[in-house]
């Protein structure tokens, strides 16, 4: 079992990109469940009580049965649970500058400066040609709108702008 997480609380991105990608790697044929340590931010909540989207489970609650853990918004120990062992995380996927690749030694890290990690998950489903179901693909492109500030931000890139479009 995969859990597909990002740090503590996370926000619109955090959350999104932990729903879309435990639904890729399970379209993938993985068994993978989207969690979340703590309390949704505002933001987050109100997308999805908003648009009546599936919730991510309390990751507490998986998290003795897990074999790996994918890391989404999120690439260095700051911020996440302290039952999150970093020798488990197996995935890094995030778009920060600033982080520390010895903090997970066993993992595949995946950062790239775009204006949203939801972009780098966006663009999984892009490059095998699967469209997203309806949760995953109204919180991946919320959190794009959001992260990129409507796309006025200095963060935003071209494939923010691409990945969102596809995603509509």
């Amino acid at each position: 079992m995969i859990l597909v997480t990002s740090y503590q609380d996370p926000d619109l991105d955090g959350t999104a990109c932990s729903v879309a990608e435990a639904e890729f790697l399970v379209r993938q044929g993985e068994e993978a469940i989207a969690g979340v340590f703590g309390k949704l931010h505002r933001e987050a909540e109100a997308v999805i009580r908003t648009f009546n989207l599936e919730r991510p489970i309390d990751a507490m609650e998986v998290i003795d049965q897990v074999d790996e853990i994918v890391l989404t918004d999120a690439s260095d120990l700051r911020g996440l649970d302290p039952r999150i062992d970093p020798s488990r995380v197996k995935v890094v996927i995030d778009h920060r500058k600033e982080y520390n690749p010895d903090d997970f030694p066993n993992a595949d890290l995946q950062i790239e400066l775009v204006g949203s990690a939801a972009t780098l998950v966006t663009e999984h489903f892009m490059k095998v040609r699967i469209v997203p179901g309806r949760t995953a693909a109204y919180l991946l492109a919320g959190a794009i709108v959001s992260n990129t500030v409507n796309f006025q931000s200095n963060v935003t890139t071209s494939r923010d702008r691409a990945a969102f479009d596809w995603l509509k």
